[in-house]
């Protein structure tokens, strides 16, 4: 029984000036120059990726929720 994928968690990480996105549920990694365009990426693939992985996704209600996490220091 496929159940409906309400919150899909995307880890943000930025190496070396690129922004990586991860989602272990749809398995997709992903990268942009910048965040907005990781974001936009991210968007573009997803639903492609979660039929491959018949997995049940309606852009209409399934939220995606975009993780960063940084230190002061990364930031200075």
């Amino acid at each position: 029984m496929q159940t409906e994928l309400e919150i899909i968690i995307v880890e943000v990480t930025k190496h070396n000036g690129t922004w990586v996105a991860e989602c272990d549920q749809l398995g997709i990694v992903t990268e942009a120059e910048s965040y907005n365009g990781l974001v936009t990426r991210f968007m573009e693939v997803a639903p492609e990726m979660a039929e491959l992985n018949s997995l049940p996704f309606d852009p209409a209600t399934t939220q995606i929720r975009f993780e960063h996490q940084t230190t002061m220091a990364q930031v200075a």
